[in-house]
C-alpha cells in the first residue's frame, strides 16, 4: 500500500490481524500476554507497537502482564510506549495489579520505568496497601524499600498498620513496624 504509514505497512507485511480473535473471543494481544507467548506478542506489538487492549474494567495490556507475573511482557509493553501510569475503572495502575498478586519482579520492572509507588486508587489505596492487606510480604517490603508512603489512611479509615494487623501474618505487622519507625511516621500503631 502506497502511502500508507510506517505501522500499517508492517502490519500488512506480517500477516498478522489486530482484531484476530481466539476461540474465547479474547483479541490476539490479549490470548498472547496470558499464554505467556512473547515471541506472538512481539508479531503483534511489531505490527502496531501504540494500540493498546482495553477490556471491560478498564484495564489495558499493561495491567494483564502485571498480573501475569510476566516481568519480560511488561518490559516489552513498557519499551512499545504503554504508560505505567494507566489507571482501570477502579483507579488501579499495573504496579497495583501486581503488588495485589505479589509479583516483586513486575513491581521492580514497574518502578524503574517510573510507577507513582504511592498513587492511590478510588478505594484510596496504595500498591503497599494493596500488598499488605492481600499478604504479599516481599511485594511489600520492595515497596516499601522505594519509599511507600504508610502515614495516610484509606477511605475505610484505615493505614498501612491496620491493614497489617488485619492480616495476622506477624511478618508483616513487623515488616510495617520497622519502615514505620524508619520513617517516623507517627499513629500508625
Amino acid at each position: 500500500v502506497r502511502n500508507a504509514p510506517v505501522w500499517l505497512a508492517r502490519f500488512l507485511h506480517s500477516g498478522v490481524g489486530l482484531d484476530e480473535r481466539d476461540n474465547q473471543r479474547q483479541p490476539a494481544r490479549v490470548r498472547a500476554i496470558d499464554t505467556g507467548n512473547i515471541n506472538r506478542g512481539r508479531q503483534l506489538l511489531t505490527a502496531d507497537p501504540a494500540t493498546d487492549f482495553i477490556d471491560a474494567s478498564g484495564a489495558g495490556l499493561l495491567h494483564r502482564a502485571a498480573r501475569s507475573g510476566s516481568e519480560s511482557w511488561v518490559r516489552e509493553l513498557i519499551a512499545a510506549g504503554l504508560s505505567v501510569k494507566a489507571i482501570d475503572h477502579r483507579g488501579n495502575t499495573p504496579l497495583m495489579i501486581a503488588a495485589s498478586a505479589g509479583h516483586s519482579v513486575v513491581i521492580h520492572a514497574l518502578l524503574s520505568a517510573g510507577a507513582d509507588v504511592d498513587q492511590r486508587n478510588s478505594e484510596g489505596n496504595s500498591a503497599a496497601m494493596l500488598a499488605i492487606s492481600n499478604n504479599r510480604v516481599e511485594a511489600a517490603r520492595l515497596l516499601m524499600e522505594d519509599g511507600a508512603d504508610l502515614g495516610f489512611r484509606n477511605q475505610n479509615d484505615d493505614t498501612a498498620g491496620d491493614l497489617a494487623i488485619a492480616t495476622e501474618n506477624r511478618e508483616l505487622i513487623e515488616l510495617v513496624r520497622q519502615f514505620s519507625k524508619r520513617r517516623k511516621w507517627l499513629g500508625i500503631f
